[in-house]
């Protein structure tokens, strides 16, 4: 996942956010990453 995060954050910064937030909370944020 951390490498879809890395090439993730030239789609938005909040993006790139949600994927720091991800470490933390992967298994939630992973839902919601996955409907953007």
């Amino acid at each position: 996942m951390w490498i879809f995060c890395s090439s993730a954050p030239y789609f938005h910064l909040g993006y790139f956010l949600m994927c720091l937030f991800e470490l933390s909370d992967n298994k939630r944020l992973i839902h919601d990453i996955q409907w953007l």
